[in-house]
C-alpha cells in the first residue's frame, strides 16, 4: 500500500478535496453562476474513489465493487445535476449568494466537508427529506396539480425506485411509501390547491363590477 500523509490517505484525500472545491469555487464565483456546484460534490466522490482504490494497490474483488458502484453512482448523480441545471437555467438556492462572495463560500465549504467526511447515510437523508426531491415535488405540484395528464404520471411513476408504471399505480399508498420512498411530504396537493384558490379570489377582487364599468 502506498501512502503519501497518512496510512489511509485521509489527509491525502481532505488536500484533494479543497482543491477541486476551491478549483470550482473560483470558477463559480468568478461567472457569477452555480452550473458547476453540484457537479462539483459528486465528481468529488469519483476522484477520491478512485484516487483511494489506486494508492491502496490491494486490488480485491471487494475493492473493486466498491469503487466501480462509487463510480458509477457519482457520475450519475453529477451528471445528471449537470444536465438539470443547464436545462432550468439557475438554481433558486443561490439567488441570495451569486453576488455575496462570503456566503457562496460558506455553500463551498459545507460542499467540501461533505464530500470528504460526511456519509452517504446523511447525504440520502438530504436528498429525500430536505433540498432534493421535496423541493423538486413541491415545484412540479405548485405548476401543474391542475393538470390531470400530470397527476396521472405522479401516480404511477415511482419518485426513487425505477419500477415500471403499471405496477407502480397498483401498488397501495402505504406500501409505495414503505418500499419505495413514497413519502406523505412528497404530495403537495393541499398547498397546491390553496395557492390556486387564493390566487383566483385575488383575480376575482381585482375585477370591477359590472355597475362600476357601466358608472
Amino acid at each position: 500500500m502506498t501512502y503519501i500523509i497518512d496510512e489511509w490517505n485521509l489527509a491525502l484525500c481532505a488536500i484533494v478535496t479543497v482543491a477541486m472545491q476551491f478549483t470550482f469555487f473560483l470558477i463559480a464565483c468568478t461567472c457569477k453562476f452555480d452550473k458547476v456546484t453540484d457537479f462539483a460534490g459528486g465528481t468529488n466522490f469519483v476522484v477520491l474513489a478512485v484516487l483511494s482504490f489506486f494508492m491502496a494497490q490491494t486490488y480485491a474483488t471487494r475493492q473493486i465493487m466498491v469503487t466501480v458502484c462509487i463510480v458509477v453512482w457519482g457520475i450519475r448523480l453529477s451528471g445528471y445535476l449537470l444536465y438539470r441545471i443547464i436545462k432550468i437555467g439557475e438554481d433558486k438556492r443561490f439567488d441570495d449568494k451569486r453576488e455575496n462572495c462570503l456566503a457562496f463560500a460558506g455553500f463551498w465549504t459545507f460542499q467540501g466537508e461533505w464530500a470528504a467526511v460526511l456519509s452517504p447515510i446523511f447525504i440520502s437523508a438530504i436528498l429525500l427529506f430536505l433540498s432534493g426531491i421535496p423541493l423538486l415535488e413541491k415545484k412540479a405540484d405548485e405548476r401543474y396539480y391542475t393538470n390531470e395528464a400530470y397527476v396521472a404520471y405522479k401516480n404511477r411513476t415511482s419518485v426513487l425506485i425505477p419500477l415500471p408504471p403499471a405496477c407502480y399505480g397498483c401498488l397501495p399508498h402505504p406500501l409505495k411509501c414503505l418500499f419505495c420512498c413514497e413519502f406523505p411530504l412528497y404530495d403537495n396537493k393541499g398547498d397546491a390547491s390553496e395557492k390556486i384558490t387564493i390566487t383566483k379570489d385575488l383575480e376575482g377582487e381585482s375585477k370591477p363590477s359590472e355597475g362600476a364599468e357601466r358608472v
